[in-house]
């Protein structure tokens, strides 16, 4: 806004005062053009080795805020669908069943069957691996299986075995130089902990290498945006770090707090994608998408039409 006045400030003035403006402001939507900067993604998991309740974590700062009761007492795998959705599946119930959860806060049970079809698959203490891809497709891995499941009825289609390799999480994000799938897949009860490609039609794994850190068991998801996979170990307290899918290359693990302090026990994670990158605002906060943004673009065009009619009359 202080720039907008001073434009009009120098229109009453002479003409240097008036390209003096015409050039800050240029300079301005220049640097308003910056390189853009992409928001940290929020995810979403159940401190399943705690209190059964699901909770919003920020990935950036690992600050954790209570959304409710699951109504769940032992959710493992979690995916977000493309559309926004939270689905989920507890693999120890007596007849396991694919989950949608809520992520509006509540003291009610958040997540309820998504019909009342079941997974097909004998309930199970292993890990559990839920994943969505960008296309919608939804991807479990459970008892050392891969399985195609439709998140409308909750059915789930065998789509093979990778032997004996226990899976903690499953990630899909947009297909990669290693990975023409898009869906990865973390090993469980190992530590260094390895990361896999998933053959979503035969459900075969191939090592991509090991992870460090790691956890025995872990959530595990991507985010869409970036293409970053991220994991939140159970431990406690909880750590939660994004992973390059190309380098296996690890950020900083930051420690999972609530009200400053530190707490554990997650299972499951699902990733909400990050915003689009943003450009970044200058120091003088000139918003270049919007209608002041246009303006000033506008006037500055207006000002050199001005002043070449002008010199053309001499």
């Amino acid at each position: 806004m202080r720039i907008l006045n001073g434009f009009f400030s120098a229109l009453r003035a002479p003409w240097p005062a008036l390209w003096r403006a015409a050039a800050l402001g240029l300079v301005c939507v220049s640097a308003s053009l910056s390189t853009p900067v992409a928001a940290a993604p929020i995810g979403y998991s159940v401190r399943s080795d705690a209190d059964d309740n699901l909770y919003r974590i920020d990935l950036s700062t690992g600050v954790a805020t209570l959304v409710g009761p699951s109504g769940f007492s032992k959710i493992e795998g979690m995916a977000m669908s493309p559309a926004g959705s939270l689905y989920a599946v507890d693999p120890q119930a007596s007849s396991p069943q694919l989950l949608r959860c809520s992520t509006v806060p509540s003291s009610s049970a958040l997540c309820a069957p998504v019909g009342a079809t079941t997974l097909g698959i004998a309930p199970s203490t292993s890990p559990v691996g839920l994943a969505f891809l960008p296309n919608g497709e939804l991807y479990l891995a459970v008892n050392a299986t891969i399985y195609f499941v439709n998140p409308t009825t909750g059915a789930a289609v065998n789509r093979g075995s990778p032997g004996s390799i226990a899976i903690a999480g499953m990630a899909g994000t947009a297909p990669t130089p290693s990975c023409a799938s898009g869906l990865f897949a973390l090993s469980a009860n190992a530590n260094p902990a390895s990361l896999y490609c998933v053959n979503t039609t035969t459900g075969a794994l191939t090592s991509l290498g090991a992870v460090t850190p790691s956890s025995l068991d872990a959530g595990f998801d991507a985010d869409r945006t970036t293409g970053l996979l991220w994991e939140i170990t159970n431990g406690n307290p909880s750590q939660a770090f994004s992973i390059d899918p190309e380098t296996r290359a690890t950020s900083a693990p930051v420690v999972v707090t609530r009200e400053g302090a530190p707490i554990g026990g997650f299972e499951g994670l699902a990733v909400e994608p990050s915003p689009a990158a943003v450009a970044a605002l200058d120091p003088f906060s000139v918003p270049t998408h919007g209608a002041s943004g246009a303006a000033l673009l506008g006037l500055l065009i207006a000002l050199l039409g001005l002043r070449s009619t002008r010199n053309a009359r001499r």
